[in-house]
């Protein structure tokens, strides 16, 4: 039984502990009772899925009830139900839980309605990622402390599969060697980090080098549901123009935590699982009010770092990454989750006794996550700025878009790449770039078209090769630049036309000689050759 992507999410987490049995029939249906529930249906068709109306639901007789929601009429299904947490166990308070004199705020996964029918307690079951939650569960009803079974956590289990992958994820996720993701991370409501920062993926994008670091965000599934996809994606226009990796709530998030190599992240499940595979971790925002007091995330929240606005965020980040206390992060981590990598046995074990049933004789394994090459947004417009030694270079470059959210006193040049939606950025460039290979021949007739078009540019440059371009300057010489750097290593053409850009007006006497360039954690030797 679902209820919204996050309860749908946690549900798929679960199922492979009964895969590969033809025993079994799985099928879904939807308590569609709440605001957040946009979405799971077409989530559950993509699937393919069997799907039952939540009528037909309630007239039949079910061996097993998996719920991962406590806002839902479970009491109408007929059935043993086990209740699972959606998140990193039961940490905060439930939003629809207002404080009253005298009593207790319910916990969210554990609330009244999803415990009791009258006095006929609903589940047969209750599982728990530690069993310190039992401390939560008894609070909340001790009458069923005797029904709390630890299980693990099976997103955790996933997620440290995929971090023993780590470098696959990485690829499939576009990013080059040397490169540090840094990933945004947000439940939902007004204390969460898009709720209190709202713009930090762009402030993220504008001021960290875009050769060295890339930018991802994971937002809670109910923010997508609430204010629907078009509006997120409005919201971060800009932000996805400069790079940023904006991952829908159906995935592939699993691949994108464990690819991190920074989380900033609030009081969600997303920072205990960053804590759980040991990624350095800063806190953007932090609801403490929403927490409950004496629980693992309280301790979470009271021993991370916090992310200062003030400061510059590139410096609180590679320290981040520097200093990182993992035995911190796995202690508080060894405080949220139980029983680390034995959770899908756990639970085949627990459902099958539930059903009566014996379980087959394979051992579940976790869901792989990204199987594909992502589809990351291309950056078309750079500011590139150089620090000068003679012979050698070093030039950092950031997104174009986000150029009047940080101040820079060198705002370096401007590499545009054919195909930028912003005219403005076109009209201003020192440099522009064509988006596809060309022979010499072409490369000129393009560049003597685009010079001509765009008076203030001083470079149009074609790639001949992969590791090879054609420019043209504005007084009319052709010159060939070049790198002998290996296949598939760092140099894009724009980097090959900044390292001219730099022969040619940075230094003095300006000359055709070959020029060190390092980018980020990559060094290559720049050649250039006057083909006229």
């Amino acid at each position: 039984m679902t209820r919204t992507i996050t309860s749908l999410n946690r549900i798929l987490d679960v199922l492979p502990a009964l895969a590969d049995d033809p025993r079994i029939q799985v099928s879904f249906t939807i308590d569609e009772g709440s605001e957040f529930s946009v979405g799971v249906a077409d989530r559950v068709r993509a699937l393919g899925a069997r799907m039952i109306p939540w009528s037909d639901a309630t007239t039949t007789a079910f061996d097993l009830v998996i719920a991962a929601s406590d806002n839902s009429d479970l009491r109408e299904l007929k059935g043993s139900v086990l209740l699972i947490p959606h998140g990193a166990g039961y940490q905060k308070y439930s939003p629809y839980s207002a404080p009253a004199a005298g009593l207790d705020r319910e916990l969210s996964g554990l609330a009244a309605a999803a415990l009791w029918d009258r006095d006929r307690p609903i589940p047969a079951r209750i599982g728990l990622s530690h069993g310190n939650q039992l401390t939560q569960l008894n609070r909340a009803a001790p009458e069923l402390a005797d029904r709390a079974v630890v299980i693990g956590d099976p997103c955790l289990d996933r997620l440290s599969m995929l971090a023993r992958d780590r470098d696959r994820q990485r690829r499939l996720l576009g990013l080059r060697e040397g490169q540090a993701l840094v990933v945004v991370t947000s439940t939902w409501g007004p204390e969460s980090t898009m709720g209190r920062w709202p713009t930090l993926p762009a402030d993220l994008l504008a001021q960290l080098p875009y050769d060295e670091f890339r930018v991802a965000a994971i937002l809670h599934p109910n923010v997508w549901a609430y204010h629907g996809s078009w509006q997120i994606e409005h919201w971060l226009k800009r932000a996805r123009s400069a790079g940023l990796i904006l991952i829908p709530p159906t995935g592939p998030w699993h691949s994108v935590l464990a690819a991190a190599c920074c989380v900033l992240g609030d009081h969600g499940s997303l920072s205990a699982y960053a804590a759980g595979l040991q990624i350095p971790l800063v806190l953007a925002a932090f609801g403490d009010a929403e927490v409950a007091a004496g629980t693992s995330m309280a301790e979470l929240g009271a021993q991370m770092p916090r992310l200062d606005r003030d400061q510059p965020l590139s410096d609180q980040i590679r320290r981040a990454i520097v200093e990182v206390d993992r035995a911190q992060l796995d202690r508080l981590a060894d405080q949220v989750f139980a029983r680390r990598g034995e959770s899908l046995a756990l639970l085949q074990g627990l459902m099958y006794k539930m059903m009566a049933s014996t379980p087959s004789a394979l051992p579940p394994v976790p869901e792989p996550s990204l199987t594909e090459p992502l589809s990351v947004p291309r950056v078309r417009a750079l500011r590139a700025v150089i620090e000068s030694n003679g012979d050698a270079a070093t030039i950092r470059r950031l997104p174009a878009a986000l150029s009047d959210l940080v101040r820079h006193e060198d705002l370096g040049h401007l590499v545009v790449t054919e195909g930028e939606p912003d005219e403005r950025l076109a009209q201003n460039a020192a440099i522009l770039v064509a988006d596809q290979y060309m022979t010499e021949t072409a490369a000129q007739e393009w560049g003597t078209a685009t010079l001509s078009r765009l008076p203030g540019c001083r470079i149009a440059a074609a790639p001949v090769s992969e590791n090879t371009i054609h420019a043209m300057l504005r007084d009319g010489r052709r010159i060939r630049a070049s790198t002998r750097t290996r296949a598939g290593a760092h140099p894009d053409p724009g980097l090959l036309a900044s390292a001219l850009h730099y022969r040619l007006v940075r230094t003095r006497p300006s000359s055709l000689d070959p020029v060190a360039v390092t980018l980020g954690t990559t060094a290559v030797m720049v050649e250039f050759e006057s083909t006229q």
